[in-house]
Order: structure tokens, then sequence, then C-alpha cells
């Protein structure tokens, strides 16, 4: 979801962080902790290569971009792409993290999870876009693009696809990567850090409001075992 002006959800978030990010943590926290995993499951996040566009660090204190001003819009001026690199981003990062945690369990030491980029995709999203609508030069240039780089749908569902049936993707020292056209590619150095990345799980279970099943005591991150975002919608 990329949104063409910043909004909050009911539930109090930034919608391209509840949407991209919020929803499937907590669906995922709720398939392991109602033991909906099975032993050799694999898991696959659609990312984007726009999480290239985030060359800092996230700050888990401001997911929510609380410095933007509710309605906000700019595009070009990168306020949207912020929005949604992040949420982006974010799911790299879930997919990281979530491999790692998984593989301290026995029972789910054979569980692939995987990131992608799917490619961009020649689909009516391009002749529909709202965003695009405000800039006549940016529509012109995302045409151009499209037509030079874009790919069919059939063809963009290739690496998913190829994530969840490949013996490559299940081989220990690729797993929990981030791929594109069934190649695995690097992620910004920052992703890398453990503590960044413990830091921001606390604050998806803390903003989830989701138990943990992946650890020992949910009541260090002070939350119940209910779940306020279910499926981001």
């Amino acid at each position: 979801l990329m949104m063409t002006t910043k909004a909050t959800t009911v539930d109090g978030f930034e919608t391209c962080y509840q949407v991209n990010m919020l929803g499937p943590f907590a669906l995922t926290m709720s398939f392991l902790r109602n033991g909906f995993f099975s032993p050799t499951a694999r898991i696959v996040q659609v990312s984007s290569a726009i999480i290239y566009r985030n060359i800092n660090p996230l700050d888990p204190k401001d997911l929510n971009f609380k410095s933007m001003a509710e309605g906000t819009g700019g595009f070009l001026a990168g306020t949207l792409l912020g929005l949604y690199s992040s949420s982006k981003a974010q799911q790299v990062i879930f997919t990281r993290e979530l491999q790692r945690r998984l593989s301290k369990f026995d029972q789910f030491k054979d569980v692939v999870v995987q990131s992608c980029h799917p490619g961009l995709v020649q689909s009516s999203i391009w002749d529909r876009s709202a965003i695009l609508e405000k800039s006549k030069t940016l529509k012109l240039f995302m045409a151009i693009l499209n037509h030079i780089y874009g790919i069919q749908c059939h063809v963009a569902a290739l690496t998913p696809l190829f994530l969840t049936v490949s013996q490559k993707a299940a081989e220990p020292c690729m797993k929990g990567g981030f791929w594109e056209r069934a190649h695995q590619k690097w992620v910004p150095y920052w992703m890398l850090d453990e503590a960044l990345c413990d830091t921001l799980w606390r604050k998806w279970i803390e903003d989830a409001e989701v138990y943990d099943p992946l650890h020992d005591s949910a009541e260090d991150y002070h939350i119940d075992s209910g779940s306020r975002v279910s499926n981001g919608l």
C-alpha cells in the first residue's frame, strides 16, 4: 500500500506502517501462537527495492512519522516515498529477525523466511494512481520507465513462487534474505544491526499488542495476549 497523503488508521497508526508492517506481523505472530506453522513452513514477504532509499537507520521511536502533519502530500519531495520505503524496509528487517529467532527453536529450525522485490510490474496501477495524477512529468517518467523495465504480472510472481519451493532458498546461508529474480541481494548495512532489529521487534510487539511466542516472557513487553491489529485493515 502507498498512500497519496499521510493518514492515520482507527488504531492510531500511520496507514502504511499498519497495513504493510503491523498487519503481517500480527498475523504471523497469531499463526505461531496457535500452532499453524508446519515444521517446514515457508514465509515470504513481498517487499520492494525501495528499501535502498533508506540510507540512514529507521528511528524505532518514530515509525508513525509523528513529525509529519496529517494530510501531508508531496510525492516528488519524497514525503510519501518515505512512508512507503520505511514500511518496506521494516518488512525486510522483520524477515531477518523472524528467521533468527525461529532458528533458536528445534521445532522451527527448518522453517524458511524470505523477503523479495517482485520487480516493476506492468499493471494498471500506473494508469489509475492518484499519486501520479498530481504530476504529469512524473506520470510520463513512470510510463517510460515501466515500458522499458516493467515486467508482466506472471513474471513478477516468479520470485515469490521460487522462494516457496526452491531448495537453494532453504540453504542455511540463504535463509532470511532479500531476493530479486531468484537471486539474493544485499541490504543496507544498518539492517544487520542486531540491537536495532531487536528494538524494532519489541516496538512491533508493543504496537500490535500481541503475545510473542518466540520470547520467554510476555511481561517484558508489558502486553497482554490479545491482538490490537489483526490484519492491518
